[in-house]
């Protein structure tokens, strides 16, 4: 439709969710523990590997 490909991958958007949720689950628990939390980075990364064939 005219967009050049230039979104996100379905791993890219499975990717930014997953990092987005641990995000705030360490955020909320280090609050519910009372612990200081200035900042967070997270990074996250996959591996592509070839199939094996065995399932």
């Amino acid at each position: 439709m005219g967009g050049a490909d230039t979104g996100p991958t379905p791993c890219g958007l499975l990717l930014s969710a997953l990092g987005s949720c641990t995000a705030i689950t360490l955020r909320m628990y280090a609050q519910l523990k009372g612990w200081p939390l200035s900042g967070l980075r997270l990074c996250v990364a996959y591996e592509k590997t070839p199939a094996t064939g065995s399932p």
